[in-house]
C-alpha cells in the first residue's frame, strides 16, 4: 500500500504530478489501451491549467476514481478497501475528491449500494471494518448537506457496533 511520508503535510506538487501520472498509466493499462496523448495533454485539456495544485488533484481523483471503477471485480472491495482510507493511506488528502469523482461514473452510486449489500449479506461484522469509509461518507455529509449513498443513520446493526 502506498503510504505519504508524512500525514500530516499535503503532497508537494512533484509527487502530486508523479502519482497523477502513474494513476493515467494505470487507468489506461487496465483497459488494455495504448495512451493516445500524455498525461499533461489530457490534464490540460480536461481539468485546466498545469501551474494549479487544484487542477492535478481534480485529475489524480479522476483517474483513481476511472480505474477503481475499471478494476472493480466486486462491488465490496469498493468499501472494505478502495474507500475505506486511513489517515496512513496516501490517497487521504484526496479521499472527497475521490469519492466525488467516483460518484460522477455512470454507475459509481449503484456499484456502491451494491458493494455495502454485499457487505451486510454475505460478511461477518469482523469483516464489515470499514470505518474509514463511515468517516467518509460522514464528512462528505456535513461538507455537502446531504448523505450521498444513504448510509447514515441507516447502518445495520453489526456495522454500527464496528464504527463505534
Amino acid at each position: 500500500m502506498r503510504k505519504n511520508k508524512t500525514r500530516d503535510a499535503p503532497m508537494k506538487l512533484p509527487e502530486l504530478k508523479r502519482r497523477t501520472e502513474e494513476a493515467w498509466q494505470d487507468l489506461h493499462e487496465s483497459y488494455g489501451a495504448i495512451a493516445t496523448g500524455s498525461c499533461k495533454d489530457e490534464v490540460r485539456a480536461n481539468f485546466g491549467d498545469l501551474r494549479k495544485r487544484s487542477t492535478w488533484v481534480q485529475a489524480l481523483a479522476s483517474f483513481e476514481a476511472r480505474f477503481h471503477h475499471a478494476a472493480c471485480l466486486d462491488a465490496w472491495s469498493l468499501i472494505l478497501h478502495s474507500f475505506n482510507v486511513t489517515p496512513d493511506r496516501w490517497d487521504y488528502e484526496i479521499r472527497h475528491e475521490f469519492f466525488e469523482a467516483f460518484l460522477q461514473l455512470p454507475d459509481g452510486l449503484e456499484l456502491l449500494k451494491m458493494g455495502l449489500e454485499q457487505l451486510f449479506t454475505y460478511f461477518t461484522a469482523e469483516e464489515q471494518e470499514c470505518n474509514g469509509f463511515l468517516e467518509l461518507v460522514s464528512e462528505q455529509r456535513e461538507r455537502r448537506g446531504f448523505d450521498a449513498v444513504g448510509l447514515i443513520g441507516r447502518q445495520p446493526a453489526a456495522l454500527k457496533a464496528t464504527a463505534s
